[in-house]
């Protein structure tokens, strides 16, 4: 009898340890050398463009990943030990080639194969983190986009050692398989498949069996409006990069691109536009962080996605109203299970003008306490209640918030736009019901707010505090008027903004986590008040916006 999906879940997990056991032995490094190519038969492209200065960071030892800086010259990244995981998931998966290879400089292409160098001496046998499917899997597909820039005019010794350690890792990927669980992102391990294989052997018997596995896999995981399970913009991104790499793998074997990877490619592509801000970067949701324009602009450029950008991603949980220099995005949607990276941020919304942005979410680089700080629903500009999360982040393993339920529409008439919303993130710790309503006019020029918390049973009726949190980009500079109930920000490029409240505002610290530079110090905007025992609270705010 077959397993069900979670006992086959159950199972993989009870095995994993036990493999993972017999993966440290020397029987099985030896088992993973066998005879290896001295070079690729086919070498994929890379889309993204590289970074000359993040490069140049990289080669003075400033190591700059998820927005944590790390310093250590003359030493490579993997010796250093008081990094977060995070921060060694991206040193390990090397997409920094691209950086390497953008300055065109032969000192650069020395230092990034003294790095590789470096790492193989390091890993030739099995470690946890490193060899993980997902970092594996990225690894595999940086490494055969810039195999050649590696290899052109290397020693013979490190072309026999790259290439040695290319087969070696692929063998283990193959072997892996069946012990990929749902708490890693399981696509690079399947596109490192199908990569490694088309680069080492072209379309063998295993090329067409992985990439009839990338199929399924892409089939279940992305929705029809183009998101992923994650909810995060940036690891979308990743995966459309990824992908295209998959599929110049393809092109390069003069094979056809199947319909579901081709489909895929454009469905990613087109929902990431709705994620794009004024200034072309991404909104700050779910771990996801704004990334570089740039990059943004290489990828879809690639993926030649033709479409207008989605109002809406229905899947996804996101809505996008635009009108004028004014752009809002507002996350309503539910995750399917709890991961570390889940945040918390039910409601919350992010607004920018032009190219300046105003409204954000903290976001969540900079290290593993400032990460997970960024989860919490108060680091999101959403109602919280008695400074709880709406959504539970304890750390109890991975589970599945069966029980929450989130409602959204979004309506639009005569160029107006307004959405609403309620979710019950709330209802079993106090019996509330979070309701909130956004209304952007036709000119952009006025944004009004509605937030209530409406009784669900007696527990309801019990007087509870709650905060309606703005947080605002490092950039913005505000004041609190005389009245106390209104605020004026003003914009890094001109003009502004003004809050107006029922209710008294207040200023605050607060933190920005959202780009690459890490821990910024910013302010956020609090409007405090209690329930009201009746059974229903309004709270009404407006914001305005100033032409320059």
């Amino acid at each position: 009898m077959a397993l069900s999906g979670s006992s086959a879940g159950v199972a993989r997990r009870l095995a994993k340890p036990i493999a993972e056991r017999a993966f440290t032995t020397r029987l099985y490094a030896r088992s993973l050398k066998g005879e290896a190519p001295t070079s690729l038969r086919c070498e994929p492209l890379d889309p993204a463009p590289g970074d000359p200065d993040f490069a140049n960071a990289l080669f003075q030892g400033r190591y700059v990943f998820g927005g944590e800086q790390k310093s250590a010259l003359n030493e490579p990244p993997w010796n250093l030990q008081d990094a977060s995981e995070a921060w060694h998931v991206e040193a390990n998966s090397f997409e920094w080639l691209a950086d390497f290879r953008a300055t065109e400089a032969e000192t650069a292409r020395l230092r990034a194969r003294e790095l590789v160098r470096s790492w193989i001496d390091l890993n030739e046998k099995w470690q946890p983190l490193s060899w993980r499917t997902d970092v594996l899997g990225r690894r595999l597909v940086w490494w055969a986009c810039h195999a050649g820039f590696l290899c052109d005019g290397a020693e013979p010794t490190f072309r026999r050692n790259f290439f040695g350690s290319f087969a070696a890792q692929a063998r283990h990927l193959n072997r892996s398989a069946g012990f990929l669980i749902d708490d890693v992102w399981n696509l690079p391990a399947f596109v490192g498949r199908v990569v490694a294989e088309g680069a080492l052997y072209g379309k063998t018997k295993r090329f067409v069996t992985d990439m009839q596995s990338l199929q399924e896999l892409i089939s279940q995981e992305v929705a029809p409006d183009g998101t992923l399970p994650s909810r995060n913009a940036e690891v979308a991104l990743n995966s459309l990069r990824l992908l295209l790499a998959a599929k110049s793998v393809i092109e390069r074997l003069n094979i056809e691109l199947p319909s579901t990877v081709a489909d895929t490619i454009k469905r990613i592509a087109l929902g990431l536009k709705c994620f794009r801000h004024g200034d072309g970067r991404f909104g700050v949701f779910n771990a996801g962080n704004e990334s570089d324009r740039g990059y943004i602009d290489a990828i879809l450029a690639a993926s030649k996605a033709r479409g207008a950008t989605p109002s809406a991603l229905p899947q996804g949980g996101f809505h996008r109203m635009s009108a004028g220099r004014t752009l809002l995005l507002l996350d309503v949607g539910k995750p399917e299970q709890i991961h570390p990276t889940t945040h918390a941020g039910l409601a919350s919304f992010e607004l920018s003008v032009s190219r300046d942005r105003v409204i954000v979410n903290c976001g969540s680089n900079g290290g593993g306490q400032w990460r997970k700080a960024g989860r919490a629903t108060a680091a999101h500009s959403t109602l919280v209640v008695s400074d709880t999360n709406s959504i539970d982040l304890s750390d109890r393993g991975t589970k599945t918030e069966t029980n929450l339920s989130i409602h959204s529409e979004h309506r639009e008439e005569a160029g107006n736009a307004l959405i609403e919303s309620w979710h019950d993130g709330y209802v079993t710790r106090f019996g509330l019901r979070h309701g909130r309503a956004i209304y952007l006019s036709a000119d952009g020029s006025q944004i009004r707010g509605e937030d209530s918390l409406t009784a669900v049973g007696e527990k309801g009726r019990n007087a509870q505090p709650f905060a309606i949190r703005f947080h605002l980009h490092p950039q913005v500079n505000t004041s609190i008027a005389a009245d106390g109930v209104s605020a004026l920000l003003r914009l890094p490029h001109g003009g502004g903004l003004q809050l107006r409240s029922s209710t008294k505002i207040a200023l605050e610290e607060s933190i920005y986590l959202g780009s690459s530079e890490g821990v910024r110090g910013s302010q956020q905007l609090v409007i405090h008040g209690h329930t009201e025992p009746a059974g229903q609270t309004i709270l009404k705010w407006a914001f305005t916006v100033y032409s320059r």
